[in-house]
């Protein structure tokens, strides 16, 4: 699942990888069980897990600066309510709710300033650029009796985002953290504007 968003951050940043305060991080990202409908019955729910996965490389610059380049692989769902003509007993007009899943892979450039609180405990905020390359769609509900075109509006994104997290060191080279981002400008289904990331981060 991840295999190729792991050779491109590896590829791009293979530079720094030799050097050192370098870490690779993994981290889920807004994973959720949500609830969306499916079929004509709008009162029958359907429960699917949502949310991404990622991995990043971080490089120290400095000792209060740093640049991580993460890629992520997205499933998160959306319904569509359309109409089509010739269904039911007397082929009038049927209406019908699509469940879509929207496969995304985003790229993130983020730049951190890391502020040590305690002697385990670090926060930071965050400022980086967001690209997702066009998302790819595809058609969850069981076959119905409604014919139609089901559509989803999809587009590339590159959108600035902020945030902020904080980060726990376990062991020498382990830290846990968790960090909440925000997109400045609307999200969309496949690219939400609030996140929720947390994960582990390894140091080499």
């Amino acid at each position: 699942m991840l295999a190729r968003p792991i050779l491109i951050v590896a590829a791009l940043l293979a530079p720094l990888t030799a050097a050192a305060q370098t870490s690779l991080s993994l981290y889920g990202s807004g994973i959720a069980r949500r609830v969306r409908i499916e079929g004509t019955n709008t009162s029958y729910p359907v429960q699917s897990w949502e949310g991404g996965a990622g991995v990043g490389v971080e490089r120290r610059v400095g000792r209060h600066f740093s640049v991580e380049l993460a890629a992520e692989r997205r499933r998160d769902l959306t319904t569509v309510y359309n109409g089509g003509r010739l269904c039911g007993s007397f082929h009038n007009t049927c209406w019908e709710t699509r469940r879509m899943e929207i496969i995304s892979k985003p790229v993130v450039l983020t730049m951190r300033v890391p502020l040590q609180v305690m002697r385990r405990l670090t926060v930071f905020p965050s400022a980086g650029v967001r690209y997702v390359p066009l998302p790819s769609v595809h058609d969850l509900t069981r076959s119905g009796g409604v014919p139609g075109n089901w559509k989803v509006t999809l587009e590339r994104r590159i959108t600035p985002e902020v945030g902020a997290g904080l980060a726990w060191r376990a062991w020498r080279r382990l830290s846990f953290f968790a960090e909440r981002r925000t997109l400045r400008r609307a999200g969309a289904a496949w690219d939400p504007e609030l996140r929720t990331n947390f994960g582990a981060q390894l140091a080499f």
